[in-house]
């Protein structure tokens, strides 16, 4: 049986958005070849080995399993990132907390000179480590609650050569380091939104409370009182008008959003 006819099996089998590519993305897991390679030589045979570790990998996929947690990676800004169980997959969505941390860095006559970057709830460290090797000059520190998912950034750091400091910690209970940018892409799911493709990531690192806010709310309550200049968070679009409420209340205001992600400023706005 040729690799196309594997591929068109195993595409009927997954009920997945993109059940070929999937198909696609194991096998050339399984083989260690690149899509190019796997579509000039769609008419090769598979080993029976080959065959049975990739019925293997169908077959977790199929029952609902991320495709990045079976791979072991997932890309995030033009880099693969070590994934398992213990954390989330990195999204595309949140390459804007980049893209947003690049305007507020380059312009540094409204902003003034930003040194220090936390990335709470840093999960795999995505985020964290994308910042600092955007921003080799700035002071990155990451945080989350969860050792097993500090462990995943950590390795993710080592790999990349990033010297970012990680700390167990739950949102800035505890911490007197002064921090020019949070990047805090918190749960914010609601509980009632029980989405079968989101279910095998960590619950605790998905869901929020009824309306998806709560780690938002104890985050904004912390912020009251401390002079952190700006403040970036991730949140479903129906979740913005609450998020900027939250904001206000702590004295930061909305200076631009970026699909899901929006970036706050402390007022009165001084540098």
């Amino acid at each position: 049986m040729t690799i196309n006819k594997h591929l068109l099996d195993a595409a009927k089998q997954l009920k997945t958005p993109t059940p070929r590519l999937d198909a696609e993305v194991l096998l050339c897991f399984v083989l260690g070849k690149d899509k190019a390679w796997l579509r000039a030589h769609d008419d090769a045979a598979l080993t029976d080995e080959q065959i049975k570790k990739y019925l293997k990998f169908v077959t977790r996929r199929a029952l609902g399993e991320p495709l990045a947690y079976i791979v072991g990676s997932k890309e995030f800004y033009g880099r693969d990132f070590v994934v398992n169980k213990h954390v989330l997959v990195p999204r595309p969505e949140s390459e804007s907390f980049i893209e947003l941390l690049k305007e507020l860095k380059n312009n540094t006559t409204i902003h003034g000179f930003l040194h220090s970057v936390i990335d709470i709830g840093t999960g795999s460290g995505c985020l964290a480590i994308t910042t600092k090797l955007e921003f080799p000059d700035t002071f990155v520190t990451a945080t989350d609650i969860s050792s097993a998912a500090l462990k995943v950034a950590i390795a993710n750091a080592l790999h990349y050569e990033t010297p970012v400091v990680f700390k167990k910690q739950s949102l800035l209970t505890g911490d007197k380091q002064g921090y020019d940018v949070i990047l805090a892409n918190l749960p914010y799911v609601p509980e009632a939104m029980q989405n079968p493709s989101i279910m095998r990531e960590p619950a605790k690192a998905l869901f929020s409370g009824a309306d998806g806010l709560d780690q938002y709310h104890k985050l904004f309550k912390q912020l009251s009182d401390k002079h952190i200049r700006f403040v970036l968070t991730e949140s479903l679009l129906l979740q913005h008008e609450a998020i900027i409420l939250l904001a206000k209340a702590a004295s930061y205001e909305l200076i631009k959003t970026d699909g899901l992600v929006q970036a706050f400023r402390k007022t009165p706005y001084r540098y």
